[in-house]
């Protein structure tokens, strides 16, 4: 998505962004009509851009490491307001005036100075084709570098969209247990320009998931304190469908989560309220891309898993429907693999309608991955 102006008319169309080769966010015209301001994503970060309806050059209007979010301007004078988060502070409201000069108005995370959270570290890596990847690793607390360390591979969903320098409580969640925790923007993420973004196009499952595996390889060779025999994977979304995945084609992960995940894209396609994404994905309808569409279902692969896996899935799903999560169930368990399926009746997609569940899965996660990566089991 690019920043275009265009008569009221709706003649002469003018896309003002073309040089940025980024996703553009909430566009709002400064006071005086001489500026359009936006958002957008870059490895990792959110951050101000500004553009006169003329075109020409782009201005950055803010810095650092951080998200910045839910853009307004004033409609009398220029002044700007917006969120803006880290990944060790939830967002706060700003406002921002032209000369650059900043002011936070709210604190509304005080609490959260008492509270131990882990500092993400980023890292980037070239994949097995040479392609560029970032990614952030997260230490646990009391990190001590002579120690093994058990280590979780978290897969973003998506494809697009982008994780990075934004607060996650899913990212401080397993550091906070003993765990190092490490992501990637794996290929088809947004912040890296439109050829990265389609680079999952027709190849779900395909370079993607290299890339994560890439980054676990990574990983095991950069930092000696990761225990390579303990080693675990889980992800939402899209990052529960390349979960789902993972399992099938490897079983150097001692235990899996996937959560609101994709098992089957026949059943994706006829049951989700969003089949346009799929068809996107795979550049046609199901029945003209029968290849991808038995390539890229990871039931179809099932008789590999060998993982002991864990699906959570809310019954109010509507973009990924339970029935993936039932499918692949119900699919380890008829070839003997260890899994469990938690079932949310009153949540939907990602499980985060109700504190209660979200505050519930936090705790079958953290419960799982310490069956099988340290030898203890809370029950829930």
């Amino acid at each position: 998505a690019h920043v275009w102006v265009v008569n009221a008319d709706g003649t002469e169309p003018r896309d003002l962004t073309l040089k940025l080769d980024r996703s553009c966010t909430t566009p709002h015209w400064m006071a005086d009509g001489g500026k359009i301001v936006f958002t957008a994503p870059d490895r990792g970060r959110t951050m101000i851009y500004s553009v006169s309806p003329e075109g020409g050059e782009i201005a950055q209007l803010t810095t650092g490491n951080r998200t910045i979010s839910l853009l307004s301007l004033a409609k009398e004078v220029d002044q700007i307001a917006y969120v803006s988060g880290d990944p060790t502070t939830p967002g706060e409201l700003y406002t921002m005036g032209l000369n650059g000069e900043e002011r936070r108005l709210t604190d509304l995370n005080a609490f959260l100075r008492d509270v131990c959270l882990s500092e993400p570290e980023e890292f980037w890596f070239e994949s097995f084709d040479g392609t560029k990847i970032q990614g952030w690793l997260l230490k646990p607390k009391d990190f001590d570098p002579s120690k093994k360390y058990p280590a979780l591979l978290s897969i973003k969903g998506g494809p697009a969209g982008m994780s990075g320098y934004v607060f996650n409580v899913y990212h401080q969640l397993p550091p906070a247990h003993g765990y190092v925790q490490f992501h990637i923007n794996y290929r088809g993420s947004s912040g890296y320009g439109q050829a990265f973004s389609d680079a999952s196009v027709g190849d779900m499952l395909g370079g993607d998931f290299r890339d994560n595996m890439a980054a676990v390889d990574h990983i095991l060779k950069t930092r000696s304190y990761v225990d390579p025999e303990r080693l675990g994977v889980w992800g939402g979304s899209y990052g529960g469908y390349l979960t789902n995945w993972t399992i099938t084609q490897t079983d150097r992960f001692k235990a899996a989560v996937a959560i609101s995940s994709i098992s089957n894209l026949f059943t994706q396609w006829g049951a989700s309220a969003i089949p346009l994404w799929l068809e996107v994905e795979i550049e046609g309808l199901p029945w003209n891309r029968m290849d991808l569409m038995l390539k890229q279902s990871p039931i179809m692969q099932a008789n590999k898993a060998k993982t002991p896996t864990l699906f959570l899935h809310g019954e109010l799903d509507f973009d990924t429907p339970i029935v993936e999560a039932e499918q692949m169930f119900i699919a380890l368990k008829k070839y003997g693999v260890d899994t469990v399926m938690v079932r949310y009746v009153d949540d939907g997609h990602g499980i985060r309608n109700k504190p209660v569940n979200r505050l519930d899965v936090m705790r079958r996660v953290v419960a799982w991955f310490d069956k099988y990566l340290k030898n203890s089991y809370t029950v829930m």
